[in-house]
C-alpha cells in the first residue's frame, strides 16, 4: 500500500510525501511540526502549523493507495 501525505496553504499543496507506512492523521486544531523538501516555504512560514481541515481520499483497491490532506496555517506563535 503506498500512503500519501500533502499540506496545503491557500490553495497550494506546499508538501508532498510518500511513504510505504501509514502517516498518523493529526486532528483538526493540532498544531504539527513540517520540514519542507522547500526551504523558502519554511523561511517565509516557519516550521509549526495549526490543521484545520483534513481530508481522507481513498482509492480503488487495485491502485493501493491512500491519501491524507491537510490545510493548514501557519502557527502564529512559529515554534513558541
Amino acid at each position: 500500500m503506498k500512503y500519501i501525505l500533502e499540506v496545503y496553504h491557500r490553495g497550494d499543496c506546499l508538501e508532498h510525501r510518500e511513504s510505504q507506512e501509514p502517516f498518523i492523521p493529526p486532528d483538526a486544531g493540532e498544531r504539527i511540526y513540517v520540514e519542507f523538501e522547500n526551504r523558502n516555504i519554511s523561511d517565509e512560514y516557519g516550521h509549526w502549523w495549526i490543521v484545520r481541515e483534513r481530508k481522507h481520499l481513498f482509492f480503488d483497491h487495485s491502485l493501493k493507495m491512500q491519501t491524507l490532506m491537510l490545510y493548514c496555517e501557519p502557527d502564529p506563535k512559529n515554534g513558541a
